[in-house]
């Protein structure tokens, strides 16, 4: 149908047919919502004059909570094949999104320090991350692989991450086959999850932590901020013991 002739009431009936036969409410959403864009563009360049009152489902409850241990990531890392290795690693470590990595290009590199250029982030904004520790040693490995055999040539590769000389598209299959193998039911972005988790837990200011990872809101980054079962365990551990201390502090007054 033409755009001019579409009413809130039949993006309702299409919303309501796709929950009907079990479409995850985020996917519809990201259909409205494009749908929805569409329109403000074509209202912002006149070619339209009003944009219909699309309803947003609700997410709440949606959002995934998975987060590697240490040992699940060393073990996926393992099955992983060797031209992923170092990415997982990176993004293990700094909890970038995966486009993010894979359009890192040596260009990027300035010294000890990585500059994320503002363009190939998801807000926009650039940012730096230093290469120290296991970052330093995953782009040490990386510049060794710079030189590639193509067509009975060889070539210097741009990206720092990449698959026989091309930058790392979809990597879905080997991602699958190597949780199996592990035993791990994860997805890469999990790596962001963990990364925020481990860093905040390690004492790194929110702040600072979000230089790194890359958000922007703090509601976003508390999102990934998962408390879980042991987590709470060790809370209410380190809070006995904080009452016993006071306990016995008492117990020597009294005597005194």
């Amino acid at each position: 149908m033409r755009a001019t002739e579409l009413t809130a009431e039949q993006v309702d009936s299409y919303i309501e047919g796709r929950l009907a036969v079990g479409t995850a409410k985020a996917t519809i959403n990201r259909t409205t919502q494009l749908l929805t864009q569409a329109f403000r563009l074509a209202v912002k360049r006149g070619h339209l004059s009003r944009v219909p009152s699309i309803r947003h489902l609700s997410e709440k409850g949606n959002e995934r909570k998975g987060f590697f241990s240490e040992q699940e990531f060393r073990s996926v890392l393992a099955h992983l094949p060797a031209d992923l290795k170092d990415l997982a690693t990176f993004a293990h470590a700094t909890g970038m999104r995966r486009k993010e990595i894979t359009s890192l290009t040596w260009s990027d590199v300035e010294g000890d320090v990585l500059r994320l250029r503002g363009e190939n982030t998801k807000n926009g904004e650039g940012r730096i991350v230093p290469l120290v520790g296991e970052l330093a040693e995953v782009i040490k490995r990386r510049n060794a692989m710079r030189q590639v055999e193509v067509n009975g040539t060889i070539q210097m590769v741009e990206h720092i991450f990449h698959r026989g000389g091309h930058p790392v598209g979809e990597f879905r299959k080997s991602w699958r086959s190597a949780c199996k193998k592990a035993g791990v039911d994860r997805i890469f972005h999990d790596f962001r999850r963990s990364a925020v988790r481990d860093m905040v837990q390690a004492g790194v200011p929110q702040e600072v932590a979000k230089k790194i990872s890359g958000h922007k809101t703090d509601s976003m980054f508390h999102r990934y901020s998962i408390v879980v079962e042991d987590d709470l365990r060790k809370a209410l551990e380190k809070t006995e013991q904080y009452r016993k201390t006071k306990q016995q502090k008492v117990v020597l007054i009294v005597e005194k």
